[in-house]
């Protein structure tokens, strides 16, 4: 399995543009750096949250994620049909590419190549807005004890091919209250980066919107499988919050 990158709560630092007004009384970092990589963090809810209260800070609400999302929330789905082939799996085998993406999920070389991508997007964005996804915290008790809510990944409303398909995240977090699918102390991969605000929360709780967790993670397949389908099925995919339909879709020009 490739190295696995997970920032230490103690070495996450806020970027060098400091805290940035999100509403009036509340400030938002942009995503935590990893001061022994330079990387941007990559941490559990558990370890985000322990980096925050470092310094001062709280997680966001789901509110305010939707404030720093309508202000720009680039990402980009790996592996790309490149990687996929360079790395020597057949591109019709689910099997094996789901494999490939497990092993690299949560490694220091996807990490860096998202930063890459992250990197250029921001100079055509003015902070706060969002990157990736993010941890975050309705109330005290929501969510529960040992689990953690993740939010993000935009996909913007567009039309193609005589459909319209809704705005909507490709995680838009567990209905507040519930466990959702994380645990605390657990998730971590290149999409996922932390963040911190200072103020009161900005609420109530959003609706959560967009595809159920389900779909989204069950929208595993790599783009060089996508290829294989027809591009009326790769549409339903993309209404279902399919990420590799989405990334394949995107490299295609469709969109």
């Amino acid at each position: 399995m490739a190295d696995r990158y997970n920032t230490n709560p103690a070495n996450a630092v806020l970027d060098a543009g400091g805290l940035y007004e999100l509403a009036p009384g509340v400030r938002v970092s942009m995503p935590f750096r990893d001061s022994a990589t330079g990387l941007r963090a990559r941490m559990t809810a558990d370890q985000n949250e322990a980096a925050a209260h470092r310094l001062g800070l709280r997680l966001p609400t789901r509110a305010e994620i939707d404030l720093l999302a309508a202000r720009g929330n680039p990402w980009k789905a790996l592996p790309t049909s490149a990687m996929v082939s360079a790395a020597g799996f057949d591109p019709k085998n689910e099997a094996q590419v789901n494999a490939y993406r497990d092993q690299n999920m949560s490694s220091k070389a996807w990490a860096e190549l998202e930063d890459q991508y992250l990197d250029q997007r921001a100079g055509s964005l003015s902070p706060p807005y969002l990157e990736g996804k993010v941890w975050f915290r309705d109330s005290a008790s929501s969510p529960p004890p040992g689990r953690g809510y993740l939010k993000g990944l935009w996909i913007p409303p567009m039309d193609a091919a005589g459909a319209h398909i809704p705005g909507h995240f490709v995680q838009a977090g567990a209905e507040p209250g519930s466990p959702g699918p994380h645990a605390s102390n657990a998730q971590f991969d290149y999409l996922t980066l932390a963040i911190g605000v200072d103020g009161p929360p900005v609420g109530p709780p959003s609706t959560p919107s967009g595809p159920l967790w389900p779909i989204a993670a069950g929208a595993s397949s790599s783009a060089p499988i996508i290829a294989g389908l027809s591009r009326t099925t790769i549409l339903l995919l993309l209404l279902a919050g399919s990420v590799a339909a989405y990334a394949y879709a995107r490299e295609q020009g469709w969109l």
